[in-house]
Formats: structure tokens, sequence, C-alpha cells
């Protein structure tokens, strides 16, 4: 029930790794470029599947329909991009404080995105929920969270990064230009298709966590969260400072791209170092 949902987005995103992998140049209007335009849509696409999957994981005891999960998740899409927005951009801001604070926050919105999917609640309230939850637990969340992610980095090690170090190592030595992109397509590919496992699994998994935290905590320990002006404006100065991270670190780039750049030296004339006393003016001057 999860593959056709998973795989939506798969194709879009590995047609445009192998569009950019053939060296397509981009033109000064990224918008009108290919390799930009099947990107986002499949971003789009992506970001639809994920909560159509969400549904799915959620219905499991209705069976809930491929057609019906993706008609809620059009429904919730914007609402769902506007919490991932938030969760980027504060956690962003966050890390600048010494990175512990980032940490501190991720795991506090972890739960933000079922918060979102299964009560309704929308935006900074999903996340203050999500806190609520994993307050009193946040060893118990992060420690779960972490172990899933060393089992994922270790089961992509296993499935991806070794085969691909043992079996297709040749085709990037090889001088054939042809095989070297071969190398690419392919590693491009594997590394989608893990994702997308990765992504349905891991979902799944945080859901049962989320579902078991909701059912040991029950409705009555976890408040309903008001957002206060104050709590609003708290997290509003951390997602600017997280949006002023990027066109920092731009400007960082090229700073040091400029910096690192060795200085054009104009070629010394040798005539200036050793004029000819017969022919060079300067010489018979009086």
């Amino acid at each position: 029930q999860y593959a056709p949902v998973v795989l939506v987005g798969l194709p879009l995103f590995i047609l445009a790794g192998v569009m950019f992998l053939l060296g397509q140049k981009i033109p000064p209007l990224i918008w009108a470029n290919p390799i930009f335009l099947l990107l986002l849509l499949g971003l789009i696409l992506l970001y639809l599947a994920q909560i159509a999957l969400l549904y799915v994981i959620k219905g499991q005891t209705q069976k809930i329909s491929i057609r019906e999960s993706f008609r809620l998740a059009r429904s919730k899409f914007f609402s769902y991009l506007w919490l991932m927005l938030l969760i980027v951009f504060i956690n962003l801001g966050a890390t600048l404080l010494f990175v512990i604070p980032g940490v501190i926050i991720g795991i506090w919105f972890a739960l933000g995105m079922y918060v979102l999917i299964n009560e309704d609640i929308k935006g900074l309230g999903a996340l203050l929920k999500s806190r609520e939850y994993v307050r009193g637990l946040w060893w118990a969340v992060f420690g779960r969270l972490l172990a899933m992610s060393l089992v994922g980095l270790g089961i992509y090690f296993t499935m991806v990064v070794i085969p691909v170090a043992v079996i297709l190592e040749p085709l990037a030595r090889s001088e054939i230009v042809s095989l070297q992109l071969a190398f690419k397509v392919l590693v491009t590919i594997l590394s989608t298709l893990f994702s997308a496992a990765w992504t349905a699994f891991a979902l799944t998994y945080v859901f049962v966590l989320y579902r078991a935290i909701k059912e040991q905590k029950g409705a009555v320990e976890v408040v309903e969260v008001k957002v206060t002006t104050g709590k609003k404006v708290g997290y509003a100065l951390l997602a600017i400072l997280g949006l002023l991270v990027i066109p920092a670190f731009m400007f960082l780039a090229v700073t040091l791209n400029r910096l690192t750049k060795a200085p054009v030296e104009t070629p010394i004339d040798a005539r200036e170092l050793f004029p000819n006393p017969v022919t060079d003016p300067r010489l018979h001057k009086k």
C-alpha cells in the first residue's frame, strides 16, 4: 500500500539528476531551466506523497485508499509546507546559538507533522503541541530518533555505499566518459530509491512513537496550547535569524571564493628589466 505513494515523485527527481549529470548549462533565468523546473515539480510531488503517506499510516485500520490519501494531502499541502518552513528556519536560528538549542528544539518539534495530520492543529500551534508531548520525555525521544538514524546510516552503507564501492567502482575509474556517466546515474538512482524507502520507514516509526506518547500521556496531561504573543515573537525572532543564514552563507561563499582565487599577475616585459642599450631611447637622453 505504501509503494505507490512513495514512488510518485521519484521518476522526476531521477530524471532531473540525470539531466544535471549530463552537464546541461544553467541559463540566466534559472526558473526557465528544465532541471530547476523538474526538481521543483518533483519536490512538490514528494511533499504530497509524504503527506499522503502520513494519511495512509494514520488510516491503517480503515484501509484508506491511495486516491483518498492524495485528496486529503492536497487539502493539507500549504499547511504542511508552512509547518516545514517554520521547523527549518526556527531550527536554523536556534542552531546558531551554539548548536545545542537547535538540537533541543528539533526534538521538541519532531512530532509537529503528526499533530497537524492527526489533530488538525496548524502552524506554531502544532509545534507547541509537539513540545508538550515531548515534555518530560526528551531524552527518550532523542535516544529513539538517534538509534533510528544510526540504523538508517548502517543500512545505507551496507546496501548502497559498499555495493557501489565493490561492484560499480570500476565504472568510475574507467577512462570512457559514457561509463563514468553510467556510474553517476546508477549511484543517483540507488540513493534516491533508498531515500524513498527509508523515508516511508522513518515516518511510520515516528508515527508509532507519537501514538505511544499520546496514549501514555493522554489528552488530560497534554494541555491545550495557547499561542501567546510572547511565544510568537520569540519563535519569530529565531525564524528570522534562521532566514538570515541563507544570504549570510551565500555572501560568505562568494567572499571566500574571491579571496581564494589567485590574483592575475601581469606578465613582466623582459625589456623593462634588461633594456637594449642600442635601441632603447631612454638610454640616449642627454
